[in-house]
């Protein structure tokens, strides 16, 4: 164990004043200067060395910050203009004095951009300048030998990076303004005489300072250290060579050794001849004095001194042991309890600055690392917890921070922890980091090496920015959607030979180019359709005497090429204090094919309405003349043809008969008639197929027979078969003055029309074939119902012609009745079949001549049931039941064979019950002679009420008057 140093000290003055020997002490002393010399070489070395680094550095700084300036345009879009290139290097260039220019360059050579931008140096070719060979895609950044610029014709250092595997961006860095700056690196000691810089194979770059003309120094490529160098002036200086990392480079820095330096050697000479004669007078009177004054003080202090480095701070000194010792060495014991104190106060200082240290930062959103030189994790607040993993700190603690990240991404991190100096903070980068689920999000970061002189440690701040990113994303998408998309956008101002402020690039829409769209003095007037401007300008003014802000309109807009476009405009107004109009901003949106949809959907609903009106005509078994002249209508109104005719073939006589036509001018399309082949119609019949022949005049007259059909002067024209359930019913012509149009949906709807016209023609025929059979039938019936009638009259010994007049008679009382025309019929066949059911009583009791029995009127009042029974099993018959059924039924319930009284009689059966009386007692009878008129007359009078209805009994007498039935 080493004894204290006061202790060493009172042993060696001890030895001194017993020996007595000063050659000794001579020689001591003349180590210590000789160590004194050492301490001062080494002072000089050191110093020299940290100004050379000093100066490194700051030529370093502005490589770098020149190379950092060319990185940054990596991350440009290159897919602009040469001018929009050259701005945004010129943006690059002015951040670094350095940088004289920025030159983005093909693998060819030529120039593509520069900043400061000339136009005349575009298109230059580099590829004869020596540094182009060296350019390689995959190149680290290089510095090139200082060469004069074929731009500027100044001495400047070339730096090159590539930008992409066919691109390079070279930047000139100026020669005078980096020596100025490594000038200013010899404020730092006058001494320094000159400065040189050699690239890694030894070979001089440039130079500056004084003493210029003794060359330069040769220095080993890549060796740090000290020369002495003779030149002309100097005989002896000190070399320093320091090396420069972002070039490769190697510095070096001279300076004279003897200059200022006599006072070392006065001062050491001094010291050999003085220190031995004063030693010996001192230490003998100090002697005495040491222990008491200085040894024992100066142990109790380095007792202390251990403690206090030991981290005790208990104890305090004691000043009455040390009050007897020297004053300094009192002021030395002060200045230690002073110094305890200090480091107590800095000590909970620290710990508190700490706390809140730790404390913000757990408060932070930002997520806060911090790790040792090793990499291994040392401190991480909350924010990091939360966002990589759940577990507590002392879980991570010393693990390494590069498992918080990807693999792939652990490379770029690394190089940017190594490249940074102490002290210094690195750009931000994008960095993903791991979730406790294996997920990943982006986070940008920022790194602090920490440490003075080397690196202990980095401070590592991450923010997560995947909103950012997400925000970012958005709005490119919104900027692309705003340049690129639908809606154009453009602002003018109310006047001004130049009224268009701005308008979006998509303009292009339209066919004009924003330069060429924001020249248009008129632009109202050459962008709006002629047909659509006074109600656009119409609406405008409307909307301004509202003080509207925004209003919508739709119109259509001339391309620049002619073709009309329809836009919907959503219009924005801004107005100054004093109410009138700043600007209109314009928002267009192309809706033709909007429109376009909106006409055809309009066409086919029209078109299918008239399908609708042609069905609904057919369907009603309408007029066949009527139903086509609205099917000649529909077509040409939907179809816009000048003329139309429809034919109609008769196969019993071969021919083809006009029915109707529309828009002609001479011809007479109802008196068309055609033999079978005759004419494009005629051949239509007899091929079945469609003719069509378009904008041929001379050919279509050769073929018209019609009359006035050549005065018409048609040069179109279509015939379509009229076809249905595979016979040919007609013939459909379109005949057109113009050249047509023969789209695809058009011919399709004019075959729907044609097929129509078809049907209705069938239709027709049907209807016809219909209607003659059932008049063949009726008439059948007639002459049956005739039979039965005469032979009813026979059996029965009517007078002749009773059930034809009755029959008559009962229609024209039952129309007077007000029963509807459409129920005569049926009471006509009623009247004449009225005592039908007499057919079913025996002839002994039907032709009895006296009186009938009780059971034989029994038997005769069953007739009306009997001939309900006949008629309904007849459907013919059927509606005609109610007069035989009912006849015999009286008003007042007298009658039979049902007793109905009143209105429960069927009206049809009380009008023939008036006129079945009327006309028994109005001619002769087997068994009576006819009665007077007037006795007939009276009679029915006095039975209104009681055998007739009241109601019908003076209109039968009133019809009586105006139509005499006996004349």
């Amino acid at each position: 164990m080493k004894p204290p140093i006061p202790s060493q000290l009172a042993k060696i003055l001890k030895r001194m004043l017993i020996s007595r020997l000063f050659v000794p002490l001579f020689i001591a002393m003349v180590l210590v200067n000789l160590a004194a010399w050492g301490v001062v070489w080494q002072a000089l070395i050191s110093r020299e060395y940290t100004y050379a680094r000093l100066m490194a550095q700051e030529l370093d700084a502005g490589l770098q910050d020149a190379l950092e300036a060319m990185q940054a345009t990596q991350t440009l879009d290159w897919s602009h203009s040469p001018q929009a290139h050259s701005a945004a290097l010129e943006a690059m260039r002015r951040t670094v004095s350095e940088l004289d220019r920025l030159i983005a360059i093909n693998d060819q050579g030529d120039v593509l951009a520069l900043a400061p931008f000339e136009k005349d140096v575009l298109r230059w070719n580099l590829s004869n300048q020596p540094y182009f060979s060296s350019l390689r895609p995959e190149m680290p950044p290089l510095f090139f030998t200082p060469q004069y610029s074929p731009f500027s014709g100044l001495e400047v250092v070339m730096a090159a990076i590539p930008l992409t595997p066919s691109m390079y961006l070279m930047g000139e860095i100026n020669v005078e303004r980096l020596k100025a700056r490594g000038n200013m690196g010899m404020l730092f000691d006058n001494r320094f005489t000159r400065w040189s810089i050699y690239d890694d194979k030894g070979n001089a770059l440039l130079q500056a300072g004084n003493d210029l003309e003794n060359g330069f120094v040769q220095p080993p490529a890549r060796v740090q250290g000290f020369n002495w160098i003779s030149g002309s002036s100097q005989p002896l200086r000190l070399a320093t060579r320091v090396n420069m990392p972002t070039p490769g480079w190697t510095l070096v820095v001279e300076r004279a050794v003897l200059t200022g330096m006599g006072w070392y050697v006065a001062g050491t000479l001094a010291t050999l001849l003085l220190v031995p004669w004063l030693a010996s007078v001192l230490v003998t009177q100090m002697e005495k004095r040491l222990n008491r004054i200085v040894v024992r003080p100066l142990e109790i202090l380095n007792e202390r001194v251990k403690q206090l480095t030991s981290g005790d701070y208990s104890e305090w000194i004691s000043f009455s042991t040390i009050a007897i010792s020297s004053r300094e060495i009192a002021e030395l014991a002060s200045s230690i309890q002073r110094m305890q104190h200090a480091i107590l106060k800095r000590q909970q200082a620290l710990a508190e600055s700490e706390a809140r240290y730790r404390q913000l930062a757990d408060l932070l959103p930002d997520m806060v690392f911090e790790v040792n030189a090793e990499g291994k994790l040392t401190y991480a607040n909350r924010a990091a917890l939360s966002n990589t993993t759940s577990a507590d700190f002392s879980a991570l603690q010393n693990t390494e921070f590069i498992s918080m990240i990807p693999l792939p991404e652990v490379p770029a991190f690394q190089n940017l922890c190594h490249s940074l100096q102490p002290g210094k903070v690195s750009r931000p980068l994008v960095v993903r980091f791991l979730k406790q689920d294996g997920s990943t999000f982006p986070g940008e970061v920022v790194i602090a090496a920490l440490g003075n002189g080397e690196v202990r440690g980095y401070r590592i701040v991450a923010r997560d920015i995947t909103e950012r990113l997400s925000f970012e994303e958005a709005l490119r998408r919104s900027y692309q959607m705003f340049i690129q998309g639908p809606v154009i956008v453009f602002r003018a101002r109310t006047s001004g030979d130049h009224p268009v402020e701005y308008v979006s690039p998509n303009i292009t829409r339209f066919g004009y180019t924003p330069a060429k769209f924001t020249t248009l003095k008129d632009f109202y007037d050459i962008l709006i359709h002629p047909h659509d401007r006074d109600r656009v300008i119409e609406q405008t003014q409307a909307h301004l005497m509202a003080r509207s802000s925004t209003f919508e309109r739709e119109y259509r807009v001339r391309c620049a090429d002619g073709s009309v476009r329809w836009v919907y405009d959503f219009n924005t107004v801004s107005y100054e204090s004093n109410g009138s109009v700043r600007h209109f901003a314009w928002y267009l949106l192309d809706i033709t094919e909007r429109k376009q949809a909106e006409l055809r959907l309009d066409q086919q609903i029209q078109r299918l309405a008239a399908l609708q009106l042609i069905d609904a005509s057919i369907t009603a078994n309408a007029d066949l003349t009527f139903t086509l002249q609205i099917l000649l209508s529909q077509l040409m109104t939907l179809l816009r043809v000048d003329a139309a005719a429809i034919l109609r073939y008769d196969v019993q006589e071969h021919a083809l008969t006009g029915i109707t036509g529309d828009g002609f001018l001479y011809a007479e399309p109802e008196k068309f008639r055609l033999a079978f082949g005759e004419s494009y119609a005629g051949r239509i019949v007899e091929t079945r197929q469609k003719i069509v022949i378009n904008n041929l005049p001379e050919e279509l007259m050769q073929h018209l027979v019609m009359p006035g059909m050549k005065q018409e002067g048609f040069v179109s024209f279509i015939g379509l078969p009229l076809i249905a359930k595979g016979e040919v019913k007609g013939v459909l012509e379109i005949f057109q003055r113009q050249p047509l149009t023969l789209e695809r949906d058009w011919m399709d709807y004019l075959e729907t029309l044609a097929g129509q016209a078809a049907i209705a023609i069938y239709n027709a025929d049907l209807l016809e074939n219909l209607q003659r059979s059932n008049e063949e039938l009726r008439r059948a019936y007639e002459a049956t119902i005739q039979g039965f009638s005469i032979a009813l009259e026979r059996r029965d010994k009517e007078t002749e012609g009773h059930s034809r007049r009755v029959a008559e008679w009962t229609v024209r009382l039952a129309r007077r009745a007000g029963i509807p025309e459409e129920e005569l019929e049926r009471i006509r066949i009623g009247a004449i079949l009225h005592d039908i059911g007499k057919m079913a009583i025996p002839d002994s009791i039907l032709l009895k001549e006296g009186n009938l029995t009780d059971e034989e009127w029994e038997i005769m009042r069953k007739h009306p049931e009997h001939a309900a029974r006949m008629l309904s099993a007849i459907e013919y018959l059927r509606p005609a039941m109610v007069i035989p059924q009912y006849h015999h039924e009286k008003w007042d319930g007298t009658g039979y064979p049902y007793g109905l009284k009143g209105e429960e009689i069927p009206l049809a059966a009380r009008v023939f019950a008036v006129i079945d009386v009327w006309d028994a007692l109005s001619f002769d009878r087997p068994y009576r002679p006819a009665w007077k008129p007037e006795q007939v007359r009276q009679y029915l009078i006095d039975q209104a009420g009681k055998h007739f209805d009241p109601r019908l009994v003076p209109l039968f007498l009133e019809m009586l008057e105006e139509e005499s039935p006996f004349e």
